[in-house]
């Protein structure tokens, strides 16, 4: 898959979430009580960034840029021996993403993966896993 790296594109991951919310001078307790955070998705997404990093897994991503349709972004695209199965995560119980269709309908995956407040599910080629249990990838590792 390195063949398709673009060097130039990038996103910047700390690798403590703890670290990240005390710079960002987000409490535990607003975490903890599910408060409303500005920077909830960034701190999601970084979660599951270094869930992903201990579980070995390189972290890709897709976008693409596009005048006519306007942009998408995968928030992270993992390789479990010859299959490639991108990964949305979001902060909330809200599953809509645009730019996952996008991907689903270029590249027709054998499997989709949503990492999101909701409880597991599985329609089609999407699997939905909670936030909780990201570990769970692991079998994707190990399989």
């Amino acid at each position: 898959m390195t063949v398709y790296y673009d060097y130039d594109s990038y996103k910047l991951f700390l690798n403590d979430t703890g670290i990240l919310c005390n710079l960002a001078r987000i409490s535990s307790i607003d975490v903890l009580m599910d408060n409303d955070l500005d920077y909830k998705g960034v701190l999601v997404e970084n979660y599951v960034a270094t869930e992903l990093l201990k579980m070995g897994f390189d972290l890709c991503y897709w976008s693409r840029k596009d005048k006519a349709s306007g942009s998408s972004e995968v928030d992270f695209i993992i390789q479990n021996n010859s299959k490639i199965i991108p990964i949305e995560v979001k902060a909330g119980k809200d599953m809509k993403s645009k730019s996952l269709e996008v991907y689903n309908e270029r590249y027709n995956p054998d499997l989709i993966i949503k990492i999101s407040a909701k409880n597991f599910g599985k329609k089609d080629n999407l699997k939905t896993i909670p936030l909780y249990a990201t570990f769970c990838l692991k079998e994707l590792k190990e399989s």
